[in-house]
């Protein structure tokens, strides 16, 4: 079914307005035609009658549906619930929210219905029990696991999201007060953070992880290996296919000073900041040039811009700037030697890199390897799966440099990166 139609585009910018007005979930994923609040309510438009109507008729989620045919029993991720529904096992929908989400659904509903919504909300798309990120759902059916060809069923557990099972196969359990940083096409930066929070801090936590008792910070940059991309073709740092030729662009990095001699670029070629309070429009800027400024200079201005982004959010996490000290980095730009170098030195901290190539995959073994009678917790998982690298130390000198350079940087760019 699609819910690419115009009545389905209306309610989901009715709905992420509610949602913006409300001041609710801004760790939710922005609402889209296609998003679970949507489809619920294109559903509930057309079909509330057979849905009200009947106890035993359901709509689930994909992650919801995949429990009820692995185990049997109507369970609810809560990564899913939190992404998708801004709804948690912590932190339910607010009263301020459900009264906007109230005016939104009484535009489509019967008069006699509308008292019925929020419930039919919670009961109907989102039954059963909420299951945090590494938690025991149950074991799979006895029928299912021999389908399969398993000597045994095993055991169910809920994933973590996608950027929470990154960072945990990065390794981030095992360096507390280390951010972690993940660098492919976009860049995304995440911190593990334990309550309470104070209300200064720029960037409001994601409920769920399986750390209990803890939230994680995330953010990150639309804009990464698409922009070193994007200056590499421009610059002429391409191979003959047209592919980035990395060896040439780790090069200028070493044939060039700090500064970019007065070349600073804003890398948001594909799109902003993610989250948080900074707009995410797509808008790469670079600022100071000049007929001097070579090829190389532009490079190394945007390795300096990627850092300068990474340096911003980090020391967005909390009220201390310093608290986070270690950087955890994967992605196929750790493999330019100076520019984990730059990293390092641009955001005074230690970098250290992950040698293992898909860590979603690692981080949800670790919730299993967790659930199991042979590893004791989550970081005794972590210890026992994740491979680190040598790491990368700041050097005093160049941080120096560095610190004044962040500070103009933040300055120059304050409208774009400010709300």
């Amino acid at each position: 079914m699609r819910w690419d139609d115009r009545q389905s585009t209306q309610d989901a910018e009715e709905i992420e307005l509610a949602r913006e007005s409300s001041v609710a979930f801004p760790w939710m994923s922005p609402v889209q035609p296609d998003s679970g609040l949507a489809k619920a309510l294109f559903i509930l438009r057309n079909h509330h009658a057979t849905l009200t109507g009947a106890a035993n008729v359901l709509v689930l989620e994909q992650w919801s549906f995949l429990n009820y045919v692995l185990t049997g029993k109507y369970v609810q991720c809560e990564t899913a619930l939190a992404r998708k529904w801004g709804f948690s096992k912590s932190k339910p929908w607010s009263q301020e929210f459900r009264k906007e989400l109230l005016v939104v659904v009484n535009k489509c509903l019967p008069k006699d219905r509308q008292q019925e919504v929020l419930e039919w909300f919670e009961n109907k798309m989102m039954p059963g029990e909420i299951r945090a990120s590494g938690e025991n759902i149950s074991r799979m059916l006895p029928h299912i696991a021999r389908s399969l060809g398993l000597p045994f069923p095993p055991r169910i557990v809920a994933a973590p999201f996608d950027t929470c099972a990154q960072v945990l196969g990065m390794g981030i359990l095992s360096f507390p007060g280390a951010a972690a940083v993940s660098m492919g096409t976009s860049m995304g930066v995440a911190a593990i953070a334990s309550p309470p929070q104070p209300d200064s801090i720029e960037h409001l936590p994601v409920p769920d992880t399986p750390v209990r008792g803890a939230s994680m910070f995330f953010d990150g940059v639309a804009s990464c290996g698409s922009a070193i991309n994007h200056i590499a073709s421009r610059f002429g740092f391409t191979e003959e296919d047209g592919s980035p030729a990395y060896r040439r662009l780790s090069e200028a990095l070493y044939n060039t000073k700090a500064g970019a001699h007065g070349l600073t670029m804003l890398p948001h070629f594909s799109g902003g900041l993610r989250r948080g309070r900074y707009p995410a429009q797509a808008r790469g800027i670079t600022r100071g040039e000049h007929a001097a400024a070579t090829p190389s200079d532009h490079v190394r201005a945007l390795y300096e811009g990627l850092a300068f982004q990474v340096r911003k959010i980090v020391e967005g996490f909390d009220s201390d700037p310093h608290k986070y000290s270690t950087l955890l980095v994967s992605g196929g730009p750790t493999s330019n030697v100076p520019f984990m170098q730059l990293l390092a030195d641009v955001t005074n901290r230690e970098v250290v890199v992950s040698n293992y190539t898909d860590s979603s995959l690692l981080g949800c073994a670790i919730c299993c390897a967790a659930e199991s009678a042979r590893i004791r917790d989550l970081t005794s998982a972590s210890a026992a799966l994740t491979n680190l690298e040598e790491s990368v130390k700041p050097r005093s000198a160049e941080s120096r440099v560095y610190d004044k350079l962040f500070k103009s940087y933040c300055e120059d760019y304050k409208g774009e990166l400010s709300s």
